[in-house]
């Protein structure tokens, strides 16, 4: 009886297996089933899908400052505002000649970073020609807002061919968005690339709303950025035009009283409260036009700007007590915290009279 209650429970069991081995086999079982598609067409329908990818273009144009050895140093060393005060090793660009051939290392914190601009800049490009050639795949609530986001693209792509210009002169100018292998780059004149960014900055002046959420471009940015552009190209009449737009269009002034997180402190003044870090992007300040925001856990691009440790002089190694010892504590809890005050500085970026 034991043996015919096994064979009476295992027999359906053998069923099931054999039915289940025979559909397992089948080809189309074995066949993937796609259940979304991530691709610029469904990603970029949407303003809220445009904005998304012009937050990258920020984050790429934010990272120039950011973190130790910050791109933004190697700009100041190559123009008058500094020289590289590094003395301790061989490797940064004091001599010139060897340091920075076109086979050097070119992107390095502890050497330069040309090679971060070049290559940066077009990553800054390709975003903002991703959005120029789609503008129209996606649904906007209106054509004001089509028209903000096409300018705020415009003002990207034209900062970078602004500084590609004036780093490099002649470089490939892309207008385009790229979705094919391309090997046939070829150079356009620096001054056609003015032309071409200045026609689209006056476009993006009209369309750019003045007040916007910090971090975010304006008509002041697509202004101020033209005036520039028509310096570059030695249009002066046109640079005071759109300069004083900028002056005169009430967004924007010079701070000439107190404001901020200490503005009720006697024993500081007006150009102590422009430089707190908490009072950069609160809305009385009226100095700044276009801010790369930092925020504490700040994802990518260095988290931290590292000004104070790269201009402010190597001081504190080098002033000791009587019996030898350092007399500067890096402790922020030292009775006086010099170093957290001045910054703990390494002189890299060294500032020219």
């Amino acid at each position: 009886m034991k043996l015919n209650t096994i064979k009476k429970y295992n027999l359906p069991l053998i069923v099931l297996l054999v039915l289940a081995t025979a559909t397992s086999c089948k080809k189309e079982f074995l066949e993937p089933e796609e259940l979304s598609f991530f691709t610029p067409g469904n990603a970029l329908n949407t303003a809220d899908g445009m904005r998304a990818l012009l937050s990258q273009a920020m984050t790429n144009l934010r990272s120039e400052w950011y973190g130790d050895g910050a791109p933004i140093i190697t700009e100041n060393i190559f123009s008058e505002v500094a020289v590289e005060g590094t003395t301790d090793k061989s490797g940064p660009a004091q001599d010139l000649n060897l340091l920075i051939l076109p086979d050097a290392n070119l992107n390095s914190a502890d050497r330069n970073r040309i090679g971060w601009f070049w290559d940066q800049w077009y990553v800054g490009i390709k975003f903002a020609n991703t959005v120029i050639s789609r503008i129209d795949d996606a649904t906007y609530g209106s054509d004001a807002e089509r028209n903000e986001i096409l300018g705020a693209a415009y003002f990207h792509r034209a900062y970078r061919y602004y500084r590609l210009t004036q780093q490099f002169g002649d470089v490939p100018a892309l207008v385009e968005e790229i979705s094919s292998p391309k090997l046939d780059f070829a150079s356009t004149t620096r001054m056609a690339i003015l032309e071409k960014i200045k026609a689209d900055l006056e476009q993006a002046s009209g369309w750019l709303p003045p007040v916007v959420d910090k971090g975010e471009v304006s008509k002041g940015a697509a202004l101020h950025l033209l005036t520039k552009v028509n310096l570059a190209m030695g249009n002066f009449d046109a640079a005071i035009t759109s300069a004083s737009q900028v002056i005169e269009g009430g967004t924007y002034a010079l701070m000439t009283s107190r404001f901020g997180s200490e503005k009720d402190d006697p024993d500081r003044n007006i150009i102590w409260d422009l430089h707190r870090p908490e009072n950069k992007s609160i809305p009385e300040n009226k100095e700044a036009i276009l801010n790369v925001v930092s925020r504490l856990g700040f994802e990518g691009a260095g988290s931290v700007t590292s000004a104070m440790r790269q201009a402010v002089p190597l001081w504190w190694r080098f002033i000791n007590t009587p019996d030898g010892a350092n007399g500067m504590s890096d402790s922020p809890d030292a009775e006086i915290a010099h170093v957290k005050t001045f910054g703990r500085g390494i002189g890299r970026n060294r500032g020219v009279p």
